[in-house]
């Protein structure tokens, strides 16, 4: 291993450069208070419900270290050794869910604790991990719950080993979420006990007690000493925000009280004037009860300028529309309900937003968005505790809770505003706004099976957008659906997240702390599957130098489906020059073209860029003339009016014929299918024939032809080379051609009468137009290489459509193509660098078929339309002549292989949970090319060489859809596949067609490598174990599976991951196609329980290999590895079984167009 020591000072220096050029946020100003050391002080949801604190410490853990068996004391709450402190799990959740921090504080002022060694040390951040902050332990004090965090309020015994604590405790932080570290100092700095921990620079927050210590804290009338205190801690430690801590009242301590009128006048205004200003802790709950002293002070902690926050929201409170600096604040201003400018000025909606944040306010819920109010309107919170806004004598819109015992309201920091009623309970809140979303969804905000997101609605355009879980036969899938307003009934789904399948309790779509989107399931929401895991999720490249945590800060985030139907992930970014914006994270659809309804009832094509929609009308419509909804179209139902009057007659119609584009549908638009008899020609001439038809789609699903006749065309369409669309419109009237090719029917007159104007144009013009276009040739080239250059960049951060470049590009980019990466069945692969900054990998393909530019483009562009998080992105390609060369995304960790059979180099191992997220994530990218996108795939070789990993060991995929480009379809090829050994399925030599099961097979190869951490035949090992499919499947069945597993990871892997890998793989290689999963329920089966997978019967390639005797099988291969030197290849062109001009299906790998629906 490198030393990394000569890295430290560069490593403090970008971190003390960073504390002047990351601009601080306020999110995490408030009130900290310590809760549990008197049983009089109310419980911990009771405690959370007042809305005044953002965290809460649970004190204390009072005997840790040294061997000893820790021992918590929640003084008269409950007694832990009896185990009735368990019930607090769900009160944990219950101040969770409303954006507060629930830390454990360790030490205090009695017990018995302290660490006497490194190794120590982590004995007890093991014991912390397992029983508190996520682990497994069987015993866990406060239940199930999960705390934020550890707080050392550190008062007794020794200095030493505290920081080892704090290191060890911070790497949690890398097992993909965020556990904080704060601590409570004494005010003499530095702390006698924890100056060396505070030192390390990992704690998050640090409250400084300034009390019981009068020389550094306040006295009366002198608040010099505590200034000067202060102006110590702040400026001396690295924390991100540093806390005044104060007695509640003048008993809870000796020393220190500051009566609250002093505090905001006198103290306040001088803290705040620190960039490290983080607000106020609090000793203790109890106190404060007594002497009310939070709420006298919260408007103070931190109010954005301009605003005037209510500490307290009861019945009768109001706020009305015209007097928009009084607003509803949060705990610490991070959020605000009141009544924001709409459209047209005199206009109001009652809102909820980021209060925080510069500019006009980044709205996250309103309940009047299609209503907005005037400057008269009112909202309030009446006498019977029902929420109105009402606008003059009209009640605009109700929370409908009169007389449900609501007594008061909080507007909380997760920007869930709630109303509150007398009896808290685990789930106290009578309404809530996260019940009622509107189209933002919020960190922690669930989104469950009976709610749903819901777009803002265009006065011009038929359809609104909306997300919610989407019911299957058997499961729920996360989906976008586009709906038109006049009908409940029609809608269609053009987007979908993971399926989840047979699971019990609730099932919730979710926003977590680091920023991904994942779909949680089960009796306590235990399961879990990504919708998108933000790359900095789980750093899993076992780099865990605690330095690299300094830079990382709470950040804002909202999900929003915004009003063109994409889904889109924000984070709020301060940038180094001071500007801040909200910058995307993530989209569900890359391709505009992908969402239904995009351009209307038009069709949509990419513009140039290929990023954005650029929308054409369809024979009988026109643009719609409002200049908000310019790209949108106008509708043909006057059609079907006619036909519904009787005054449809023959021949009053024809049919406009529009090449290459394929329409979205419903089961509301469907007349007829004539999927059996159809053909090209009648698929027109039956829609003509059809009074009700509108119009009628050709096309081929699985190499089957399809017509479906419509009567409705609602959802718009999308340009398809596989698919016609055929449009009725009027027999006396011509249309312009605006379709996908401009192969209607008719032809423009408009256009007819400017060539005509074009014959008529001087000659000498013609010769002036000549003279400047050779003037833009000419600098075309002078100027070629810079804007290339940008264009490249661009498109690459993006990557959303292939760029095209010219040989000489990628010459450049790869200096002459000098650096291998590696080279495959299809191509060599080289590292190069375009736009002088992004790595991509560029691969030259080898023997591609005849196919004409315009084909390669296609199949390139086919390729380019697929994203998924574990796909590799095509970002560009070369057609140019006879080079034929693709630009992929660069994976800095490589191929798989390189980490699963790696020698016994510690730094390249992969731990159990890395490679059996690897193994789910890889199927989830070929169940998508197989089932989810329009055009399916069948790859032909998975293998680990072709799973690479980016810089989070996040896999993706390769090589998919070259299959069809390098013309595997074509028996001749077919027979010259050279043995990815082990992973060929058995059809592949028996002469059997190829369908996605082929696939299936060497994903159950490539996940039997996984398990096992190396090749399924490797002549190294001895005649017992040297074919590993074997093997594996007896330790299975002897109930023994462990020993199964990578042997670098014995007594490390979960033994029920195991077993479902196992039994998984092994359904995967049944020798008969029809028992092999689909990757789909591959991923599901990896997703649920072990117990719920049979187990599957031994195939019976491995038995015969058994039955004929391994000990005779070895030695017949040993020989020849000992000849050869080299591993096997299998020769599928053999005698007996040649592909050549066979008359039964040959093998097929290449993808299909599919029907919309």
């Amino acid at each position: 291993m490198t030393n990394i020591n000569f890295l430290k000072p560069v490593i403090n220096f970008l971190f003390f450069i960073s504390c002047f050029v990351i601009k601080p946020s306020d999110a995490t100003r408030g009130i900290a208070i310590y809760w549990g050391q008197n049983g009089n002080e109310g419980n911990l949801s009771a405690t959370c419900a007042t809305g005044r604190y953002v965290y809460v410490n649970v004190a204390f853990l009072v005997k840790f270290g040294n061997g000893q068996t820790p021992e918590l004391n929640l003084a008269g709450h409950c007694n832990p050794a009896a185990n009735t402190c368990t019930r607090f799990g769900s009160q944990v959740k219950d101040c969770q869910s409303r954006g507060i921090k629930v830390m454990l504080s360790l030490g205090g002022g009695i017990g018995n604790y302290s660490i006497g060694s490194r190794e120590d040390a982590k004995v007890v951040a093991d014991y912390l991990w397992n029983n508190f902050l996520g682990g497994k332990s069987s015993s866990r004090p406060l239940g199930d719950a999960v705390l934020d965090g550890i707080d050392f309020n550190i008062e007794l015994g020794s200095p030493q080993h505290w920081d080892d604590l704090a290191s060890f405790l911070s790497k949690f932080s890398h097992r993909g979420r965020k556990v904080y570290l704060t601590g409570a100092p004494q005010c003499p700095f530095p702390d006698r006990l924890m100056g060396s921990a505070l030192n390390t620079r990992l704690f998050d927050y640090v409250w400084v007690q300034f009390y019981n210590n009068p020389p550094c804290s306040y006295t009366s009338g002198n608040t010099q000493n505590l200034f000067d205190s202060w102006n110590k801690w702040t400026t001396s430690i690295t924390a991100q925000k540093i806390f005044l801590g104060l007695p509640a009242a003048p008993e809870a301590a000796g020393s220190g009280y500051i009566p609250s009128d002093v505090l905001t006048s006198q103290i306040f205004p001088i803290l705040k004037k620190s960039r490290k200003y983080g607000g106020v802790m609090l000793w203790s709950k109890f106190w404060d009860d007594k002497n009310g002293y939070s709420s006298s002070i919260l408007a103070s902690v931190s109010v954005q300028v301009g605003l005037a926050a209510e500490p307290h929201i009861g019945l009768g409170s109001k706020l009305i529309a015209n007097e928009l600096n009084r607003v509803w604040l949060s705990a610490n201003g991070t959020f605000a309900i009141g009544f924001t400018r709409f459209k047209p000025p005199d206009r109001f909606l009652l809102s909820i937003w980021f209060a925080q944040l510069p500019g006009d306010p980044t709205i996250v819920w309103s309940p009047n968005r299609n209503s907005p109010v005037t400057k008269e309107a009112v909202l309030e919170l009446d006498a019977t505790g029902n929420l109105i806004l009402s606008d003059q004598t009209t009640v605009v819109w109700t929370s409908n809770t009169s007389n449900h015992g609501v007594k008061s309201a909080v507007m909380s920091e997760s920007g869930n505003f709630l109303l509150l009623g007398t009896e808290v309970t685990a789930t106290p809140a009578i309404w809530q706004s996260f019940s009622q979303p509107s189209d933002t969804l919020l960190p922690n905000q669930p989104l469950t099976v009976s709610l749903e997101l819901t777009s803002n609605r265009s006065p011009s355009r038929q359809g609104h957008y909306s997300l919610k879980m989407l019911q299957q036969h058997t499961s729920l899938s996360l989906g976008l659906t586009y709906n038109i307003n006049l009908d409940p009934h029609a809608n269609y789904s053009y987007w979908s997240g993971p399926e989840i399948s047979n699971v019990t309790g609730d099932v919730t779509a979710i926003i977590d702390d680091t920023g991904s989107f994942k779909i949680v399931y089960g009796e306590s929401s235990t399961g879990a599957v990504y919708v998108y895991k933000n790359p900095a999720d789980e750093n899993r490249n076992y780099n865990n130098s605690s330095n690299s945590r300094l830079t990382k800060k709470p950040v804002l985030r909202k999900l929003v489906l915004e009003n063109n139907g994409n889904l889109r992930l924000y984070r709020w970014d301060n940038d180094m020059n001071g500007s801040s914006q909200w910058v995307p994270e993530w989209a569900a659809v890359s391709n505009p073209c992908d969402i239904a309804g995009i351009c209307g009832n038009g069709v949509c094509n990419l513009d140039r860029t290929k990023k954005n929609a650029e929308c054409l009308c369809l024979p009988g419509s026109v643009k719609l003339p409002d200049q908000e909804n310019a790209k949108l179209c106008s509708d043909n139902s006057s059609l079907v009016e006619e036909c519904e009057t009787n005054t449809y007659r023959n021949g009053a119609f024809k049919i406009s014929t529009v090449q290459e584009t394929n329409y979205y549908f419903s089961e509301r638009s469907i007349i007829a299918n004539y999927s059996d008899n159809g053909n090209l020609k009648k698929c027109g001439e039956m829609c003509l024939a059809d009074c009700k038809c509108v119009a009628s789609v050709y096309g081929l699903d699985d190499e089957k032809p399809y017509c479906w006749i419509l009567k409705s065309l609602n959802f718009g369409g999308f340009r398809d080379p596989g698919s016609t669309l055929f449009v009725k419109t009027r027999a006396n009237e011509s249309y312009s051609s605006n379709s996908n090719d401009g192969n209607n029917d008719s032809k423009s007159p408009t256009s007819h009468g400017l060539r005509q104007k074009v014959l008529v144009i001087p000659v000498v013009v013609g010769m002036l137009v000549l003279v400047a276009l050779l003037g833009m040739l000419l600098y075309y080239n002078v100027d070629r290489k810079r804007t290339l250059k940008r264009a490249v960049k661009n498109s690459l951060i993006l990557c959303d459509s292939p760029v095209s470049f010219t040989y000489r590009d990628l010459q450049n980019s790869t200096n002459n193509f000098s650096q291998l990466l590696g080279s495959g069945g299809f191509g060599t692969v080289y590292k190069g660098r375009v736009a002088g900054e992004t790595l991509v990998a560029v691969k030259r393909l080898d023997r591609v078929l005849s196919h004409g530019e315009r084909e390669f483009i296609t199949e390139v562009n086919t390729i380019g339309s697929m994203h998924h998080m574990n796909l590799v992105r095509l970002c560009g390609y070369c057609s140019e002549d006879s080079h034929r060369l693709l630009v992929y995304e660069y994976m800095i960790n490589g191929s798989l292989d390189k980490w699963i059979f790696s020698s016994d180099r510690t730094d390249m191992l992969l731990s159990w949970r890395t490679r059996f997220e690897i193994a789910v994530a890889t199927a989830q990218g070929i169940a998508y090319f197989h089932e989810q996108c329009r055009n399916r795939i069948i790859h032909c070789d998975i293998k680990p060489e072709n799973i690479l990993l980016d810089e989070n060991f996040c896999p993706k995929v390769s090589d998919f859809g070259l299959a069809k480009m390098m013309g595997r379809e074509h028996s001749q090829v077919v027979t010259m596949i050279r043995g990815t050994r082990g992973y060929l399925a058995p059809e592949w030599v028996s002469n059997r067609p190829i369908t996605v099961k082929a696939d299936v097979y060497s994903y159950g190869m490539l996940l039997l490598e996984i398990v096992g951490g190396r090749r399924n035949l490797d002549m190294s090992f001895d005649a017992e174990d040297f074919f590993y499919p074997g093997w594996a499947y007896k330790e299975l069945t002897n109930g023994t599976a462990l020993k199964a597993v990578d042997r670098k990871l014995q007594g490390v892997a979960e033994e029920e991951e195991v077993v479902k890998a196992l039994k998984v793989a092994f359904w995967c290689i049944q020798d008969e196609v029809s028992m092999r999963p689909s990757m789909g329920e591959v991923v599901k089966l990896l997703e649920g329980s072990s117990d719920e997978i049979n187990l599957p019967p031994m195939p019976q390639t491995i038995l015969e290999l058994i039955e004929e005797g391994l000990e005779g099988v070895y030695r017949a291969m040993r020989r020849e590895f000992n000849n050869q030197l080299s591993s096997f290849t299998v020769n599928t062109n053999t005698t007996s079984q040649s592909y050549h001009s066979s008359s039964r299906s040959h093998a097929t790998c290449s993808y299909s167009s599919m029907s919309p629906r």
